[in-house]
């Protein structure tokens, strides 16, 4: 569980905007969780963002989310959806957020557009367990550490352990999400704990 939550902080860091002036035009961050309602049903939720001032066309919001289901070892579970969950694009979930930056820059304020895919599936008992995962491009084109990244993605992922499905255990979830802001040559400051909903 330690090693999802710092994998993913290191994900979610490599897409926080860059402070470059208007030529965001990318994904900003996402998060891919799962809560255990027993009978082998989970509810999967990925919470994604984007940028909604300067979006890239190809970074819009996907009308379904497709979550491929695999095992342990990565490969994909055979079913017959093709070891993936649809999940509906609900514009009804979608929260545009204007941030200001702190720091001492030039240039416009930020707005993300946050949106919430949301499924109960069922998974039968997986005695190696089971990896989710949801790819999406593209990258900040600012960028100048990611060679051509409009044409990079991110992947989203939580692993339902073998312990898990037993004790019908849920996924831990952040408290708060990053900064979308970092000042340069200034200390960052950020509570990155999660919250366990089973105590453990």
């Amino acid at each position: 569980m330690k090693n999802r939550i710092i994998y993913s902080f290191l994900v979610f860091l490599g897409m926080i905007f860059s402070i470059n002036t208007g030529n965001a035009s990318h994904v900003v961050g996402g998060n891919l969780h799962y809560e255990c309602i027993g009978d082998n049903q989970y509810r999967v939720t990925l919470e994604f963002r984007r940028d909604c001032f300067n979006a890239h066309p190809l970074a819009q919001f996907d009308a379904q989310a497709s979550i491929g289901i695999f095992d342990s070892n990565g490969t994909p579970i055979i079913k017959s959806d093709g070891g993936q969950v649809l999940i509906d694009f609900s514009d009804s979930d979608t929260l545009n957020q204007i941030f200001t930056s702190e720091c001492a820059i030039q240039g416009d304020d930020v707005c993300v557009e946050m949106t919430t895919y949301s499924a109960v599936i069922t998974l039968p008992y997986n005695e190696t367990g089971y990896i989710l995962a949801y790819q999406r491009c593209c990258r900040n084109i600012s960028l100048n550490n990611i060679l051509d990244p409009l044409n990079q993605g991110s992947t989203y992922w939580t692993t339902i352990s073998d312990k898990a499905q037993l004790e019908c255990n849920s996924a831990p979830r952040f408290n708060q999400w990053p900064d979308i802001y970092i000042c340069a040559n200034e200390d960052l400051v950020f509570d990155h704990s999660a919250i366990d909903m089973d105590g453990d």
